[in-house]
């Protein structure tokens, strides 16, 4: 089975970081703005085979044309923001609405990512408890992640399958379809 999944937010915080800590095993501290990349890597999770098909996308407002398309074609998302910086968590909405303006509501597992965790306390603009709150009110997962210090990342990309999985279990038994 491949899944796609979509990696947006705001440009800057740390998508391509979080999406090539998890395929390629390695850190990328140098940012080139993305307009969109396409990654694949074979997974095993809970003893199941897939393969992720990941969609690193632009965070730049000038590729908001793009985003309708990502959604179309994505099976589930990761919506990332830096919990060092506010106004990228404020965003976060923006982009979940956009998701579920075109996919419907619950549709597709929705992950709310926030990277940078690694920073000094003093350093954070967001607090664990506030983005945990609005993740919950949403009906999403939230996740902190370091892609830096490559903490949480695999368990990121796993639960998200795990999600997809149990998505797509309900939706057979009910319509012989997969999710998204």
């Amino acid at each position: 089975m491949t899944y796609r999944v979509v990696v947006f937010g705001e440009g800057g915080v740390g998508k391509t970081a979080v999406t090539i800590r998890f395929c390629m095993e390695n850190f990328v501290d140098v940012y080139d703005p993305t307009i969109e990349d396409s990654y694949r890597k074979a997974v095993s999770v809970d003893d199941q085979e897939c393969v992720l098909e990941i969609i690193d996308t632009a965070g730049q407002e000038d590729y908001s044309a793009l985003r309708e398309q990502w959604i179309k074609d994505g099976h589930a998302f990761l919506v990332v923001f830096s919990v060092q910086e506010l106004s990228t968590f404020m965003n976060v909405n923006k982009f979940c609405q956009h998701i579920e303006r075109i996919k419907k509501p619950g549709e597709c597992p929705i992950i709310i990512v926030g990277n940078k965790a690694d920073i000094p306390e003093r350093q954070r603009e967001v607090k664990y408890e506030a983005a945990l709150s609005y993740a919950k009110s949403k009906g999403f997962e939230y996740i902190e992640v370091s892609a830096k210090n490559n903490v949480n990342i695999q368990r990121t990309f796993h639960q998200i399958i795990r999600e997809l999985r149990r998505k797509q279990s309900k939706n057979e038994k009910h319509s012989g379809k997969f999710c998204c």
